[in-house]
């Protein structure tokens, strides 16, 4: 009696907490922060739905993590569960990192490429840059122009009128008709002290720090 006894509680007790209703994901304990600007908690949400009634015990926050990130402006999300119906949902916003002019409108967009938002007039403090249409060439490259501009310094920053990246090298362009060959995002912080002494000491129109140790101007 006993046996059975012990058995018939541990099978109720493994029910209730793997397939009962009553510590399944209810919507009404979702809790959502870290969103802002054009991210709602009602997107996030929307993206938990599909998850509602699963008992706490068997949902996969791994999948539901992967749902929310779905969501353009989410860079990152981490999911928890709150006992005994309950998760929490953090997200982590992309950041505007650069600009790209599009039409007389102007994209803000991070340093993976992606498209954060559209404004009608140019952000001030971040770089104007045309960058590859897609796939992993535009994310390689806006990697390569935030690396770049974190480089550059607020000395050298308001030079630049605008930088192009292809995924493999960059070029900038600077005021008075002036250009500068970059070359890979290698070596940025070590180019952007050579070009910055070039700058001082050799009026030119191009400026080749592509190899640092042995610079060219013409």
């Amino acid at each position: 009696v006993v046996l059975v006894t012990v058995v018939v509680l541990v099978v109720g007790v493994a029910w209730a907490f793997l397939y009962s209703p009553l510590l399944a994901l209810s919507a009404d304990s979702v809790t959502v922060s870290g969103q802002s600007g054009d991210l709602s908690a009602e997107q996030v949400e929307a993206k938990v739905a599909p998850f509602v009634g699963t008992p706490l015990a068997r949902l996969d926050t791994d999948a539901l993590r992967d749902a929310v990130d779905t969501l353009t402006p989410v860079r990152s999300s981490v999911v928890g569960k709150v006992w005994p119906r309950g998760v929490s949902v953090e997200v982590t916003m992309r950041t505007p990192a650069m600009v790209v002019e599009q039409g007389g409108h102007y994209t803000l967009v991070d340093d993976q490429g992606v498209e954060v938002a559209t404004t009608d007039s140019r952000p001030t403090g971040l770089p104007l840059v045309v960058l590859p249409a897609s796939g992993e060439a535009r994310t390689r490259a806006a990697g390569d122009v935030h690396t770049v501009w974190a480089a550059l310094g607020s000395d050298l920053r308001p030079q630049v009128t605008s930088v192009t990246a292809d995924g493999a090298t960059l070029t900038l362009a600077l005021s008075s008709n002036r250009s500068v060959v970059w070359g890979t995002a290698e070596d940025s912080a070590l180019k952007a002290q050579v070009l910055g002494v070039l700058l001082a000491q050799r009026p030119a129109t191009t400026y080749d720090v592509s190899s640092p140790h042995r610079p060219v101007t013409s």
